[in-house]
């Protein structure tokens, strides 16, 4: 259509919701989408067009009823210019399910007009094998053979081609051919039953017919013909199956199947005699035989059949791969089978590496159902029922399930990937383990400080979630679902998330208006949008409502949007669109009296937008108050007003900046919680707590900008859940009083593993999320069991712990970490940094255990103002002034900052001593406030000290000294200031930048003081220095507004001073001063360069500033840092979330992780680090400080080669 109607194309969704709609399943929002917008949106082209529909009988039968309503009402929804034909057999069943608007035509097969076109469409083939004077005969005898039917006409003509050049045919042989579709196939079938008989004995014969047809009738597309061989090893495709070539199709890869499914019908009708005739149930099992066999080489179910099944050929394997749960649940005993596959994540991953698959696909393997066919009926298979008396080989299945659903954006992004993200899935430790034995000796990193999800049940319904409601009890929840034109309800077990009963369908309730659903007070009944008609809990059946529908005095086009229930009382919000303008409406029912009040709650003066509207509205607990909240105005903003229901007089009003709430709860009878749910978009899920007194409503609690919430309230209890945007981990609140009158939760615990915020319903004992898809329910006993502390004696408890600064211990994989406990876990609404630290080296074991080893018992922690952090800092890493603590190269002293005062531990002895005050370093008089900013040297015991009164020198402090006394003072230009600075690793020289006055980067002999270099009018961005020589990168500014930076390689006396080769669009250099750009290999003898806008990490050889290569890395985003490099060959990129280890010599990515939660970035104290000896990457999440520790796997250097002669090797 695309091609034909102009102007179609235009108007055709997106790919992105394209995809939402295949992932929704919905064939009526489908073509809604694809269909009838694009055709009511386009201009009259003058000319009319017909859309052809062939053989709608052969529809799937799930979606046949669905298609047979949407072409009842195309010619309402599309223009008059398009018409739509469909072609069908004869099947009155079908037909009579079409509107009685739908013309109806029958092409009868013994038609003078479907004569002619038989015999003109056979004249061609017919002309050369007879002569002219038989010809017209012999054309009236085959029409009549073909019985009207094109395909038996198609398979004639076949026959007729089949003959060799400059055959002959008389009229007698024509007379000869079989009549009729039947005929033909026997023909057919025969004569290779013939050929198969002559090959094998009797039983022999029937074995291998049964088993190549039946796989050739039940297959849902052309397959390889070497598929024989595994049907018997000595059958000869190219030879044994000539006999059926006339029923054959071909691709062009040689790929064959059946010409049309009304051949495979023939095959298994009971009018077909032996030995043709196919019993379904044996062809059945043959083809999930077939199937599983083809599978075994990649599953490796046994070594005797490796060498069998490694003969298999790729394209049988990858049939088996698309459909092998639909064949398997096909025929019966297959359980282990079908475990086998769904639990193997080998499956897995060879399943998404067939062309044509996605994530989609293979998660509905595990939500498989099909129909299928029984005679003239269809049976629905479901894999769900096929494995109820498997449970636990079905829970094993649904693990992985879970697993694919949770992991599903990492795996469709890295889809070659998944047996890494599998081995750091620690939900299932079945999943992790078998993931990590087959990562044997292949390189992977595993997060060793990851937490499980918290176990939950999911129930995924059929449809689309509108709305949903606990019971009066808290025993039952009520779901309210769509799928295509029919409404369902469901009731649910509020705790274990059974469902209780079959689903209700209520599309016949004539007048119900909109999507709402309640339950009564009396418990008993259900509200539905409908005043004529409530649902009976106790006979789950729709039964009359006894309201008095004419005290509602309302217009006939009216929509009810929201409603609640109380005390007797029934409460809903009323969308009018009468003639003259939009009104929005309160309506109040009294339950006991069945009359209603009417409330205007707004009109518009010139009818409003579709978009306004009532969106949500509570009653308090005694139903003396009701609350609305409408969306009136173009704002983004909605109007929260409490009126009294007895009087209808509004007595509070408040306006919100936020129109997607689409829930509020009173909670008492003073203050009000408005929240978001289903229609909320994820980053407009925010809370707000009103309390009436109030001129405005404040972000509830938790909620800030930089966080996301949802609410649920039942009478004074009031639950939130919410979260850091950067983060998976959720805080669950619960208030057993009015929050209001508290400022702590009486509750508070961690939830981990939900998706998304979406609806929510709290229960006494369980927390209820429903999604668009999904209930999913967690337990709060779960949520409490995991708050319970796990950790060993002596080991490192993650739990509640703030990380302020990361480093390494010398030559080995311990972090030292600088932490303390967060505020919030000792009840502290608002958290914040903790006031004290503790320093504390990390072990970790094998078991994944870390053990601890505390330097540092806690002490107050004095943190720098943000107008000091936001100064220049152009060192970042280990070892620089944005550290806390660092330990000496021979690990022998630990130097830990605490802002006012600079501690020096003894590791041997334990001893400490603090370096003096500027007091007792100078005649000057330090302030109480002064602040000290150190840097510790990693090539000899130096420190170097800048004191706050003082910044505009150094101080040098050998440790070694028994006394700590400065050794030397480095003073800059009078007027000049520090800007930061640093210690050269190989030779021990101090590097300062002064931005102020002359952006001046000075090089000093830290035992002499004298200048080594010193360069003017260098606008740093940043300085990386290179571990094993004394070479510096050094990125610049661009000098103008517009123009490029520039990155220059130079060393301590800055003799050597090149600029760098920049790749082409790679912009300026960095575009800004977070950006950390450039790392120098582990051995310093290559520089790698990451620019996120060309895609590339270009290399350069640091002894004369050549390029080496360019690593094209698509895997780039804006926020992309090169971290460093792991081994001599292996290189770490994070963007915040996905780590990448490249291979330096390839380019290509050998391993990825995603942090469950953002990464802080390098630049800052606590950002990621790589170990001296590259088995361990630290860091902390940036959201809420946690430690996050990576351990590599595999990741082997190659020995005695540096990272500049791997590439001169070649």
């Amino acid at each position: 259509m695309a091609d034909v109607i102009p102007g179609y194309s235009e108007f055709l969704p997106t790919f992105g919701d394209l995809c939402q709609l295949i992932d929704e399943g919905e064939l009526s929002g489908l073509f809604g989408a694809l269909i009838v917008r694009p055709l009511q949106t386009l201009k009259n082209p003058d000319q009319r067009y017909l859309i052809v529909v062939d053989a709608l009988d052969e529809c799937c039968q799930p979606d046949r009823d669905v298609l047979l309503q949407l072409i009842g009402g195309f010619d309402k929804k599309t223009p008059n210019w398009v018409h739509l034909l469909c072609t069908v057999r004869d099947d009155n069943q079908l037909t009579g399910q079409l509107e009685q608007g739908v013309q109806r035509i029958e092409l009868k097969g013994s038609s003078d007009a479907m004569t002619l076109d038989l015999k003109r469409y056979l004249r061609d083939p017919m002309s050369r094998l007879i002569d002219r004077i038989s010809l017209d005969g012999a054309l009236n005898e085959l029409s009549q053979h073909s019985h009207g039917s094109f395909l038996a006409a198609y398979l004639l003509k076949r026959k007729l081609e089949g003959h060799a050049d400059g055959s002959k045919l008389a009229l007698r042989d024509v007379a000869l051919f079989p009549s009729g579709l039947e005929d033909i196939c026997r023909e057919y079938f025969q004569r290779f039953y013939d050929l198969l008989s002559k090959k094998y004995s009797g039983k022999e014969t029937i074995a291998v017919y049964s088993g190549v047809v039946g796989i050739l009738a039940l297959a849902k597309e052309k397959l390889s013909p070497e598929f024989v061989k595994q049907v018997h090893a000595g059958l000869d495709a190219s030879l044994d199956l000539d006999p059926l070539r006339g029923l054959l199709d071909f691709d062009e890869t040689g790929a064959i199947g059946l010409h049309h499914r009304s051949i495979s019908e023939w095959l298994f009708s009971d009018r077909t005699s032996a030995p043709l005739a196919v019993t379904p149930g044996n062809a059945r099992q043959r083809m999930s035989d077939a199937v599983f066999v083809w599978l075994r080489s990649i599953l490796e179910v046994s070594a005797s059949s490796n060498s069998a099944a490694a003969a298999v050929p790729t394209e049988l394997v990858n049939y088996a791969l698309r459909h092998a749960v639909e064949h398997l649940t096909d025929a019966p005993k297959n359980q282990d089978s079908i475990a086998c596959l769904l639990c193997s994540l080998v499956f897995i991953e060879r399943k998404l590496k067939v062309p044509g698959v996605s994530l989609e696909d293979l998660l509905g393997d595990y939500r498989h159902s099909h129909y299928q066919a029984t005679g003239a009926a269809s049976k629905l298979i479901t894999l769900e029922a096929y494995m109820k008396r498997s449970a636990d080989l079905a829970q094993q299945i649904e693990s992985y399930w879970t697993f694919l659903r949770r992991r599903g954006d990492q795996i469709a992004r890295h889809p070659d990937f998944i047996l890494q993200f599998a081995a750091n899935y620690s939900t299932a430790p079945r999943i992790q383990q078998n993931a990590q034995n087959d990562l044997q000796e292949r390189p992977w990193l595993e997060d060793v400080t990851a937490g499980a999800d918290t176990p939950s049940t999911c129930r995924q319904v059929s449809g689309v979630i509108c709305q949903s409601d606990l019971s009066n009890d808290g025993r039952s929840i009520v779901v309210l679902t769509q799928h295509e034109h029919s409404v369902f309800l469901h009731l649910v077990n509020a705790t274990t998330g059974e469902y209780t009963g079959d689903p209700l369908d209520i599309t016949g309730i004539s007048d119900c208006k909109g999507q709402c659903v309640r339950f009564l007070p009396d418990n008993n009944h259900l509200f539905v949008g409908s005043l004529s008609t409530f649902v009976s809990l106790k006979t789950w059946k729709p039964i009359t409502s006894a309201l008095d529908v004419q005290s509602l005095q309302m217009k006939e086009n009216f929509a009810i949007e929201c409603c609640d229930a109380v005390a007797n009382i029934l409460a809903f919000g009323i969308n009018t669109l009468p003639w003259n303008g939009r009104t929005l409406h309160l309506g109040i029912y009294d339950l006991k009296t069945k009359k209603a009040k009417l409330l205007e709650v707004h009109s518009f003066r010139f009818g409003g937008s579709s978009q306004f509207g009532i969106k949500a509205l509570a009653l308090s607990a005694d139903g003396s108050l009701a609350s609305t909240c409408v969306k009136h105005q173009k704002k983004v903003e909605l109007k929260v007003t409490v009126w009294s229901t007895a009087t209808l007089k509004q007595l509070h009003a408040v306006d919100i900046e936020n129109d997607t709430l689409t829930r509020c709860f009173f909670v008492g009878s003073q203050s009000l919680v408005i929240s978001g749910g289903f229609a909320t978009p994820d980053n407009h899920q925010l809370t707000y707590f009103w309390a009436l007194q109030d001129k405005k409503a404040r972000l509830f609690p938790n909620s800030g900008g930089d966080n996301t919430s949802v609410a649920y309230a039942r009478g004074t209890q009031l639950t939130t859940v919410h979260r850091y945007r950067t983060s998976s981990q959720f805080t669950v609140s619960r208030w057993r009083k009015e929050a209001g009158k508290q400022k702590s939760p009486d509750d508070r615990l961690l939830l981990r593993g939900l998706e998304r915020l979406c609806d929510l319903i709290a229960t006494e004992k369980s927390l209820v999320f429903l999604s668009r898809k999904f209930v999913q329910i967690y337990q709060f006993a779960d949520l409490a069991a995991a708050e319970e502390t796990r950790s060993t004696p002596g080991s490192f408890a993650l739990r509640n712990t703030v990380v302020e600064g990361v480093g390494f211990f010398p030559r080995s994989d311990d972090p030292v970490v600088v932490h303390g406990s967060s505020k919030a876990s000792s009840g502290d609404e608002d958290g914040g940094p903790p006031d004290t630290v503790t320093v504390t080296r990390v072990s970790v074991k094998n078991d994944g255990v870390l053990f601890a080893n505390e330097f540092f018992a806690p002490e107050k922690l004095e943190r720098r103002n943000k107008g000091e952090e936001a100064e220049i800092r152009c060192f970042q890493g280990e070892h620089t002034s944005l550290n806390i603590c660092s330990c000496t190269s021979d690990g022998a002293m630990v130097v830990v900052n605490y802002g006012s005062d600079v501690r020096v531990l003894d590791v041997a002895s334990g001893a400490q001593r603090s370096i003096p005050k500027l007091a007792e370093v100078s005649k000057e008089q330090g302030t109480a406030a002064s602040k000290m900013t150190c840097v510790l040297s990693t090539r000899e015991p130096l420190v170097a000290l800048m004191y706050s009164e003082r910044q505009g020198s150094l101080f040098i402090f050998d440790l070694r000294s028994k006394v700590l006394e400065s050794s030397l003072e480095l003073k800059s230009d009078p007027g000049s200031r520090m800007s930061d600075f640093a210690f050269i690793p190989t030779n021990g020289n101090v590097v300062t930048y002064h931005r102020k006055p002359d952006q001046s980067l000075v090089v000093w002999n830290q035992r002499t003081g004298a200048t080594v270099s010193r360069q003017t009018g260098v606008d740093v961005v940043y300085v990386r220095q290179s571990p094993s020589s004394d070479r510096m990168a050094v990125s610049l500014r661009p000098p103008k507004t517009g123009s490029d930076g520039s990155l220059v390689l130079r060393n301590c006396d800055n003799r050597f001073n090149i600029p760098l080769s920049l790749p082409q669009g790679s912009g300026s250099v960095p575009r800004r001063a977070e950006c950390g750009d450039v790392e120098f290999s582990a051995d310093g003898t290559v520089l790698l360069g990451m620019f996120t806008e060309a895609r590339v990490v270009r290399l350069w050889n640091i002894g004369n500033g050549e390029v080496l290569k360019d690593l094209v890395y698509l895997h780039a985003t804006p926020t992309s840092e090169l971290i460093g490099m792991v081994t001599n060959t292996h290189a770490l990129v994070s963007d915040g979330w996905m780590l990448h280890v490249i291979d330096v010599d390839s380019g290509d990515v050998v391993a990825v992780l995603r942090s469950a939660d953002g990464l802080c970035p390098k630049r800052g104290g606590r950002g990621l680090r790589i170990s001296p000896k590259g088995g361990l990457i630290a860091g902390s999440t940036e959201s809420t400080a946690e430690l996050r520790l990576f351990q590599c796997h595999g990741l082997a250097a190659v020995k005695r080669k540096t990272t500049l002669q791997l590439f001169r090797i070649k």
